[in-house]
């Protein structure tokens, strides 16, 4: 028998993080998934797959994705219930063996960006009025 889901769409939220008492890692996410056919009224509908990740998994996807980032996940389908009301109730998710942070959302990019730009330095060629000199041992040729 095979049990295998290998997914790639983008979170639908920040996901959830936390450890157990037990100090187990466990990471909770939807992830949504467009699929390549069109309804009949012309629209790409699509799948919401509820995830959860666990020990370094979990860190990495905590701390590398959130709402909107696109990421890959491979893992094995399970499905679980409870009791609610006197009624049973029924949860499938993926149960994460393996992730890829694909790209980050449009948000963070901005952010990472700015956050990557060193503040207050200065360079010879900050000054466009001012020329440049160049040697001859600087030409390539």
């Amino acid at each position: 028998m095979l049990n295998k889901f290998i997914g790639i769409g983008r979170n639908t939220k920040d996901g959830e993080y936390r450890t157990t008492d037990k100090d187990l890692q466990i990471y909770t996410n939807t992830l949504a998934i467009t699929n390549n056919f069109k309804n009949k009224e012309g629209n790409y509908d699509s799948e919401f797959i509820n995830y959860i990740a666990y020990r370094q998994t979990a860190e990495y996807l905590s701390k590398y994705s959130s709402k909107g980032t696109m990421v890959q996940i491979e893992g094995r389908v399970h499905t679980r219930s409870y009791e609610k009301d006197n009624e049973k109730k029924y949860i499938t998710e993926i149960i994460v063996e393996n992730a890829s942070v694909l790209e980050r959302s449009p948000e963070k990019k901005k952010e990472d960006i700015i956050e990557e730009i060193p503040q207050n330095t200065t360079s010879e060629y900050d000054n466009e009025e001012s020329d440049i000199q160049l040697d001859d041992s600087d030409l390539p040729f």
